[in-house]
């Protein structure tokens, strides 16, 4: 039995390794939309506020 808990060890840390993959996998499919939204949101503002200063010149 003693023989057999190094071997457990390592099965187990191959399994977190995999959990740990599969977790940042799906972190990445819930945060680069969010990122994109983000990106889109800040160059609209940017697009408004360019056309305010040139509304604002005139």
């Amino acid at each position: 039995m003693a023989d057999l808990i190094p071997y457990r060890i390592d099965y187990l840390a191959y399994q977190l390794k995999i959990t740990n993959k599969i977790l940042f996998l799906i972190f990445l499919a819930l945060v680069i939309p969010k990122i994109i939204d983000l990106i889109i949101y800040i160059y609209k503002s940017f697009r408004n506020k360019k056309n305010w200063l040139i509304v604002k010149s005139n």
